[in-house]
């Protein structure tokens, strides 16, 4: 971004040196840095030199597990590393059948082993078929924001749905059930029922 997020830091006297603390939150950018140094001498603003420094971007591995008879899937964040420490871990997903007119973000939760993780329902996005991407993006303790990998899944298929019918012994009833697939996120289901 070139000179885009130009600071200019005023320096302190003490000890023998001018000092100056930069929060690289003001600058929320990982990589290569410059540092300019001037110095107002006799009246006149003068060139001191230059320095330059760098600052660790966070580092991840992402993979998805399918749960076909769920119709779900889980996203798992491993090896995340930075310096300043992990805020959090978003994890952006949509399916590729309309674009991104489906995505969601998800704030994965810290596991016991170090990893983060999401479980992503198919409900939640429209039951859309095909493939699903998942991006990851880490924030870091000196505010950074940063995307560190994706991952995506197979083909997904909504889950079948188990149906049955059960005539009573008397003939005077049907009991009609259904479970699991689509159904697990229902509001209401129907049976629409007729005779041959």
């Amino acid at each position: 971004g070139g000179q885009d997020d130009l600071v200019w830091y005023p320096a302190e006297f003490s000890g023998g040196a001018w000092t100056a603390r930069v929060p690289v939150s003001a600058h929320a950018a990982a990589g290569a840095y410059a540092a300019h140094c001037y110095a107002v001498a006799g009246g006149s603003m003068v060139f001191a030199g230059t320095t330059s420094f760098s600052i660790d971007a966070p580092s991840a591995s992402v993979s998805v597990a399918e749960d076909a008879d769920a119709g779900a899937f889980e996203v798992t964040v491993s090896g995340v590393s930075s310096p300043s420490g992990v805020s959090h871990v978003d994890v952006p997903v949509w399916s590729e059948a309309g674009g991104q007119d489906d995505i969601v973000w998800y704030r994965a939760a810290r596991q016991a082993d170090g990893t983060y993780r999401v479980r992503v329902s198919m409900a939640a996005h429209g039951w859309s078929t095909g493939v699903y991407n998942a991006h990851v993006y880490v924030a870091t303790g000196n505010g950074l924001y940063s995307y560190v990998g994706c991952a995506n899944t197979g083909e997904m298929e909504i889950p079948e749905v188990s149906l049955s019918a059960n005539v009573s012994s008397d003939q005077k009833t049907v009991e009609l059930r259904a479970s699991g697939g689509v159904l697990s996120s229902a509001s209401s289901v129907s049976f629409p029922v007729w005779s041959e």
